[in-house]
């Protein structure tokens, strides 16, 4: 092909830029046609539609603690309960049915893995409430309005180790960012209703 086009909500320092930049691809933004409204208009918009929470225990947390997949592997059973507690205040304080809430977490604290560490055991935490922050193209969610968010995922240390040996940097916020912003996705706010937000 001599021309190809990417529709992508971020693609600058992802790690498909980094990959395609290593092997030489250059590329330049589409603009040959008017969108229905612009790219300022829809964040406004999505701006007025995320509601932050922001309880004191939300930020306390997202002070004290990174929330990585080794945190939360390695971390003391009463720093995860704290955690924990913070979220589920969060559930309570909406007054929203838990069909409304969804959250992530690593997957084996939600979902027992053979020789691995027992799962949360949290009536709000339930396994049809979670989903992982992989997520991908999915309107299953939909109809969920509050997402709580404790899980700071980093880019796979093989293909960032890779990247690096080869002289390209990996962007861990921008692929944390990234990773939330589609993950945020799943939820009512893609039909354009306002979404309750706690991110830890």
């Amino acid at each position: 092909a001599d021309r190809f086009i990417l529709l992508s909500y971020k693609y600058e320092g992802s790690i498909m830029h980094t990959f395609l930049s290593l092997h030489g691809f250059g590329y330049k933004k589409f603009d040959e046609v008017t969108l229905y409204r612009s790219e300022q208009d829809i964040k406004n918009r999505l701006k007025e539609l995320l509601k932050l929470v922001e309880t004191p225990s939300v930020k306390k947390i997202r002070r004290k603690y990174p929330l990585s997949k080794s945190w939360w592997e390695n971390s003391p059973k009463d720093n995860q309960e704290e955690v924990i507690k913070a979220m589920r205040a969060v559930f309570k304080g909406s007054k929203l049915p838990s069909s409304d809430l969804f959250y992530t977490l690593p997957k084996n604290r939600v979902i027992k893995e053979d020789g691995k560490v027992a799962p949360i055991q949290v009536r709000e935490l339930q396994k049809n409430n979670f989903l992982a922050c992989s997520i991908r193209a999915t309107n299953e969610y939909a109809s969920k309005r509050l997402a709580v968010h404790a899980y700071s995922l980093h880019p796979n240390q093989s293909v960032k180790a890779y990247l690096q040996d080869l002289g390209y940097e990996c962007d861990d916020k921008i692929y944390a960012l990234t990773t939330l912003i589609q993950w945020l996705w799943s939820g009512c706010i893609r039909n354009e209703e306002e979404m309750q937000v706690a991110i830890l």
